[in-house]
């Protein structure tokens, strides 16, 4: 994804059932690289993502708009979390 996301804290489940509504089936892909799980952001879903971001930097997302492109953040930002621990996890 091409947006900076913030420094990663503690993940809550408060709230966490409302950024998934807005994601679609097949939004996270995996791929196994130097014999690890790495989560990203399907491809369908980056350009998507990107389109909101064209949408959102000319003032034109609806709310809906808005809704998925936060969720899309929030998903981004729980990759990178959970990709941190995979690779900070003791080997096996």
């Amino acid at each position: 994804m091409s947006h900076s996301a913030a420094p990663l804290g503690p993940v809550t489940t408060q709230g966490a059932h409302t950024w998934v509504q807005y994601l679609p089936d097949g939004a996270v892909s995996i791929d196994v690289e130097d014999s690890m799980l790495v989560l990203h952001a399907s491809q369908k879903l980056q350009e998507r993502f990107e389109m909101l971001l064209d949408k959102r930097k000319a003032g034109t997302l609806s709310p809906e708009e808005q809704r998925e492109y936060a969720a899309i953040g929030d998903l981004d930002t729980a990759l990178s979390w959970l990709n941190r621990l995979i690779r900070s996890a003791p080997p096996r």
